[in-house]
């Protein structure tokens, strides 16, 4: 009897001290009921910590239709990807006050509707144990005046589908060479779709590099030698038709040999579904190649790049790890590199775009080490008018989480 005792006492001095230790640490988050789509608000999330004084991070997972940028971080590192709006912060780098607010704007693309959810997670480790709060999710009401006809891509939605058969889309890829530059044109054969998220993606040798040459009204990049077509939602009508140039790296003539290594796909969500369809090119052997597919023509064109083709890569030459500083991201509007050159904004550097989670990505410098890039940025905010500038790092051609280039460069984080 006495055992008996002994553990139950054990027991509740067990789960009474597990509730103290999340006792002291609470979340709030501030978000608008309802709003319009095409809008964006502002998420608005309250962390009291406590005494924890290492590694924290908070994330919240958006729909898609939803994207995210940074607002008041708190000395955490952002980033958005995958649908998912995430804080970290390293050790050492917690705010030194109990209670602190972080911010982050999220944009409501024009095509959702209906009622969204945003579930969240804040993960901190004390006394070397990780520790998960769960965070009740957001609901908030998207208001749009042509709601009939709009679909919510829901991460949470498994219920709606259009139930689209695959023998209903046909897929061509259609090549000319000239000279050192060939045109690679896809041609896309589809049903009507009710605003699908759809995407063409080309996987290139690693000797080519592409620029856009017919975006179809999609968001264009080529990174990692992957040409992406990426459509919110995808244009109305039975055809869909984009095209891209490739040239070499050394800029020599172009063959059919060069290009025989080309994979392809044309993908969109069906519902909650992914189907992906394969691009082909007839004839892949290329002495079989019909005329009508293939021609080589002997007359040189010239290759125009300015200011006009806001999706070149521009981070394609670089090799290992490197850091640039983030200056600008726009979805909607594109500006010339010039126009950061001015008067007002005061950037007297090379400005290069990117394309990136469907945004304009706007940066300067190249660094090698993350401490340089930092400084970069903090001469920035204080010599110019660009005050949320921030560090971007690189994995050769991706772009990754800066504590992912810390870690695989084994360098050393700075506030």
């Amino acid at each position: 009897m006495l055992k008996y005792i002994l553990f139950s006492f054990t027991s509740f001095i067990y789960i009474l001290f597990s509730y103290f230790i999340n006792a002291d640490v609470s979340i709030s988050v501030d978000a608008p009921k309802q709003i319009n789509a095409g809008e964006d608000f502002t998420m608005s999330v309250t962390i009291t910590k406590g005494d924890i004084e290492r590694f924290a991070r908070f994330y919240q997972d958006l729909p898609i239709g939803c994207t995210a940028t940074e607002g008041e971080s708190q000395n955490a590192i952002f980033t958005f990807k995958d649908q998912q709006a995430k804080f970290i912060w390293m050790p050492g780098s917690l705010p030194a006050k109990e209670t602190f607010t972080i911010t982050y704007t999220i944009h409501v693309d024009e095509t959702v509707s209906g009622n969204i959810i945003i579930p969240g997670q804040f993960v901190y480790i004390k006394n070397n144990e990780r520790i998960n709060i769960d965070i009740e999710p957001v609901e908030i009401l998207v208001l749009n005046p042509n709601g009939e006809n709009v679909i919510v891509q829901n991460i949470n939605d498994t219920n709606q589908t259009y139930g689209l058969k695959s023998e209903t889309v046909t897929t061509n890829r259609e090549i000319q060479i000239n000279g050192n530059v060939a045109t690679i044109t896809i041609k896309v054969e589809k049903p009507l779709m009710k605003d699908n998220f759809a995407k063409i993606e080309e996987v290139l040798p690693g000797n080519l590099q592409a620029i856009v040459d017919n975006d179809g009204g999609s968001l264009f990049s080529f990174n990692n030698h992957t040409v992406k077509f990426l459509w919110m939602n995808i244009p109305q009508g039975n055809e869909l038709v984009v095209a891209y140039k490739v040239m070499k790296d050394d800029a020599s003539d172009i063959t059919m040999n060069d290009l025989k290594g080309i994979t392809g796909s044309f993908s969109f969500l069906d519902g909650s579904e992914t189907k992906n369809f394969a691009i082909n090119t007839e004839g892949s052997d290329n002495t079989n190649l019909s005329d009508n597919l293939i021609s080589e023509n002997t007359n040189n064109a010239n290759q125009q790049h300015n200011d006009s083709n806001p999706t070149k890569n521009i981070i394609s030459d670089q090799l290992g790890v490197h850091y640039s500083v983030q200056i600008c991201a726009l979805m909607k509007k594109y500006r010339p590199p010039s126009f950061f050159n001015n008067r007002y904004y005061k950037i007297k550097d090379k400005i290069h775009i990117e394309e990136h989670q469907g945004w304009k990505k706007y940066t300067i410098g190249n660094f090698s080490v993350y401490k340089n890039a930092r400084d970069y940025r903090t001469k920035i905010w204080n010599t110019t008018p660009v005050k949320d500038a921030f560090v971007a790092a690189y994995n050769k051609e991706k772009r990754i989480t800066v504590q992912e280039a810390l870690m695989i460069a084994n360098q050393q984080w700075y506030q």
